[in-house]
């Protein structure tokens, strides 16, 4: 952005562009004013937070594991979720 003559900026990223939005507040986190993201994501707990969960987060772990991250893995494989040309 320093190229391009700005030397402060805001930052939004949806989708992939929430990870690039993401690295660039990192890099450079004097020259960003703000940041927008419409997909925030985390990283699956470590194995030694798993085991310290009770049954019920260790439940609700495994349904959101199982069921509602399953979207970015069932693209590639379920074709009725394909758009159609």
């Amino acid at each position: 952005m320093d190229r391009l003559g700005y030397s402060r900026y805001g930052i939004q990223g949806g989708d992939w562009g929430s990870l690039i939005a993401r690295d660039m507040a990192y890099q450079a986190p004097a020259h960003v004013i703000g940041l927008h993201l419409n997909l925030i994501t985390v990283d699956p707990p470590n194995p030694e937070a798993v085991a310290q969960m009770t049954d019920a987060e260790r439940k609700r772990f495994s349904y959101f594991d199982r069921e509602e991250s399953s979207f970015f893995s069932s693209r590639p494989v379920n074709r009725r979720l394909l758009p159609m040309p």
